[in-house]
């Protein structure tokens, strides 16, 4: 395929580690832990977002950012409207 390319040499130092061989019977393996504490830290942060230097919360601010969220909605809407036959 890359006829300027020089080939390696299979010997035993250039072999991938052959990997375990799973139970073809467990789908997705082990259960994982649930993370709720990520999701209550993700709020934190944007929460923290939305507060003065003091802790209150700057209702100027979220007021600002609802209108930008409003204004690209008005502008993307049209756009996904015609993709979303209704």
């Amino acid at each position: 395929m890359f006829p300027n390319r020089p080939m390696r040499s299979m010997g035993p130092g250039n072999r991938r580690p052959s990997r375990p061989m799973r139970d073809p019977f467990l789908f997705g393996g082990p259960p994982r832990q649930r993370r709720e504490y990520k999701q209550q830290s993700n709020l934190k942060n944007v929460m923290s977002m939305f507060q003065t230097e003091d802790g209150n919360i700057d209702l100027e601010k979220i007021m600002g950012t609802a209108d930008q969220i409003n204004g690209i909605y008005k502008q993307v809407s049209p756009m996904i409207s015609k993709f979303i036959k209704k």
